[in-house]
């Protein structure tokens, strides 16, 4: 008799204890009466405080984990149980999506994943620091024509008034189809498709399927740190706590990195 996951429905075989797709715990089956009835959560626990994290318990990955654990620790079972490294992260393809590696590095330093987040972090100042190169020059005529458009029309406001008066706005679009296709190089294409095609979607793509595993590494890595370190004393659960958890203050070093790139950039090209 088969067992049906009451979390995700999938089915899975009848001596299988957690499912095979998302790791939740399955419901007991009566092979006798032909009946099932779901593991109440004392049994889920008792059943998963027998699984060999590397080295790590149950407990300790809870603790680590914290108020979240009720969705995390499923998944890292499924590692265990079947090897399904695989398992997606939407916070990481989204940020990823929309904000390159410095996106994807929130979610790093949030989790306290810290090698992953200061990589993605460095990536993202090399990437940028070579956009910004290629385009200084473009942007920097491309202020001073425009700057040089708003004093004229300040200077000459009857110019643009009255019935055969200059329309600016296509005198700015002109100016915008120069910025754009003295922008239109081999370099700058190259860079505008690999932001494009790899950091906003293969690199999302790819790192939010293998996230939980990652951190799945990083957890048991802390977590023996922490142990190592305290040793099994009466409050190494509050170190296991201390090392895990989530981290609000870091999330904002790669947005103050970016911004402050930005910043600077602007400064350059408007002085």
């Amino acid at each position: 008799m088969s067992k049906i996951c009451v979390k995700c429905s999938t089915e899975n075989e009848d001596n299988f204890s957690f499912c095979k797709y998302c790791g939740a715990s399955l419901p007991i089956v009566d092979r006798y009466s032909d009946q099932s009835f779901s593991a109440a959560p004392s049994s889920f626990e008792d059943r998963a405080t027998e699984i060999d994290f590397d080295g790590v318990t149950y407990g300790e990955l809870e603790t680590y984990i914290g108020k979240n654990s009720h969705n995390v620790l499923p998944k890292l079972i499924n590692f265990k149980l079947f090897g399904r490294k695989l398992n997606w992260s939407f916070p990481v393809l989204i940020l990823g999506f929309l904000f390159g590696f410095f996106g994807m590095a929130v979610y790093f330093f949030y989790r306290k994943m810290f090698p992953v987040a200061i990589a993605l972090t460095l990536c993202g100042v090399a990437f940028t620091s070579v956009n910004y190169v290629l385009n200084y020059n473009t942007d920097k005529v491309f202020f001073n024509e425009y700057k040089t458009l708003v004093e004229d029309i300040i200077e000459n406001t009857e110019k643009y008034l009255g019935e055969d008066a200059v329309n600016p706005n296509n005198a700015l679009l002109s100016i915008l189809e120069k910025r754009e296709d003295s922008g239109n190089t081999l370099l700058g294409n190259i860079m505008y498709f690999a932001d494009l095609w790899f950091v906003r979607s293969a690199l999302p793509v790819f790192l939010s399927g293998f996230t939980n595993y990652f951190y799945y590494l990083s957890a048991n890595k802390r977590i023996k740190k922490a142990k190592l370190e305290f040793g099994d004393g009466p409050d190494i659960s509050q170190k296991i706590a201390s090392f895990g958890g989530v981290s609000i203050a870091t999330l904002f070093i790669p947005i103050a990195v970016n911004l402050i790139m930005g910043i600077i950039y602007t400064v350059l090209v408007i002085i």
